[in-house]
């Protein structure tokens, strides 16, 4: 198998487009951010052989405002990535389920905050991703999905828990 062949039988992920020099976007509206995504898209096609990188765009830092979504479409893009905070903020709701929300014409998957991929409780992963996968299991609406965000600074033990690295290995 090649580096990126688009086979997920090699434990191939969906690649997730962003910018080439993955700056926060609101500060750079316009034709900065016009020019950083087709150079993405340059860099993708001549080094990993991505012709067209799909649909979901991930915005740097999840920084993003209502201009950016026009950004985003403008781009070709019809989803991204949010915060839950976001839409707390936004809308003033809180939001819990899975589901994808659509906010100024894009579809958005949201990261839950509340768990980790690193932390570990009992020798086993943390108690709230293992609540949470069973909520989902069970949830009668199978149209859901669990958005995690694994950091290198939260691999490297720089984020809240600095055991990260060797509890990871065990």
């Amino acid at each position: 198998a090649e580096f990126w062949d688009g086979d997920p039988a090699n434990g191939e992920g969906a690649f997730l487009p962003g910018l080439y020099v993955d700056n926060i976007m609101p500060y750079f509206e316009g034709t900065p951010n016009q020019r950083f995504i087709a150079r993405a898209q340059e860099v993708y096609a001549q080094r990993l052989g991505v012709a067209q990188p799909g649909p979901v765009f991930w915005t740097p830092e999840r920084v993003i405002q209502g201009s950016t979504f026009a950004e985003l479409r403008a781009a070709g893009f019809t989803h991204t990535v949010l915060d839950r905070t976001h839409l707390r903020r936004w809308f003033g709701q809180p939001v819990t389920d899975g589901k994808l929300h659509r906010v100024n014409g894009v579809d958005c998957f949201v990261v839950d905050p509340d768990v980790s991929l690193f932390a570990t409780d009992d020798g086993g992963p943390q108690e709230r991703l293992r609540e949470l996968l069973v909520e989902r299991l069970f949830d009668p609406d199978p149209q859901q999905a669990i958005v995690l965000v694994a950091d290198w600074e939260e691999y490297a033990g720089h984020k809240g828990n600095p055991n990260v690295p060797d509890s990871y290995d065990r």
